[in-house]
């Protein structure tokens, strides 16, 4: 690890180069580009499916972040996008009313990589889950992120923790985001790499 490019001068060569990413080669804005519900992998277009109403039920309920308010957007990065494609969807599920309903939140766990909420629906409870899926196949070897999601009614008792919680979860699809590389990226690695001599190629996955 070396903070000057100019330092691995004397290697022989140079085949990749790793670099920090988010917040400083990229806009820190992440946005979601593709959606898989339903068997089906789709832009968030706005077109409504059955499959994709309940995932982006699921996409605001277990959401703590606003796109709107006194204060304007606020929240982390991924939850927001999560938001605007949401709605995007035509989920009408705003801050006022998903405060309303929830019963319960398992905060983000980073060993579990799972947060989840319980929410009140006429007759039941429901929990909503989203976390890391176990495979991402092409949408990894494209560079997005990629969170799964997925719920299940529980009745009208709520559980007693969040293992009771999370299990028997009703698969309901994929949210892929990206988060879009800065205009002068490329342009400010192509001038490192000819500082140290090193040829400079751009993988799709890191630009």
């Amino acid at each position: 690890m070396v903070k000057r490019l100019s330092s691995v001068e004397t290697l022989g060569s140079t085949d990749v180069i790793c670099t920090d990413k988010t917040g400083t080669r990229t806009l820190n804005r992440m946005q979601v580009v593709r959606l898989w519900a339903g068997h089906a992998d789709v832009p968030p277009d706005g077109h409504r499916t059955p499959p994709l109403a309940r995932m982006a039920e699921a996409m605001a309920a277990c959401n703590n972040a606003r796109l709107d308010g006194d204060s304007g957007t606020s929240g982390d990065p991924t939850e927001i996008a999560l938001l605007a494609a949401a709605a995007g969807l035509g989920e009408a599920l705003g801050p006022a009313r998903r405060e309303a309903i929830r019963a319960a939140e398992f905060h983000f766990d980073p060993g579990l990589k799972l947060m989840s909420t319980i929410d009140r629906y006429p007759g039941t409870l429901r929990v909503h889950t989203k976390g890391a899926p176990e495979a991402v196949d092409a949408y990894a070897a494209s560079g997005l992120r990629v969170l799964a999601f997925a719920a299940r009614d529980l009745g009208t008792t709520l559980p007693r923790d969040r293992q009771d919680a999370e299990r028997d979860l009703c698969f309901l699809g994929l949210a892929a985001m990206l988060d879009p590389p800065r205009p002068e990226v490329a342009d400010a690695v192509a001038r490192n790499c000819r500082t140290c001599s090193a040829p400079p190629r751009c993988h799709r996955s890191c630009c």
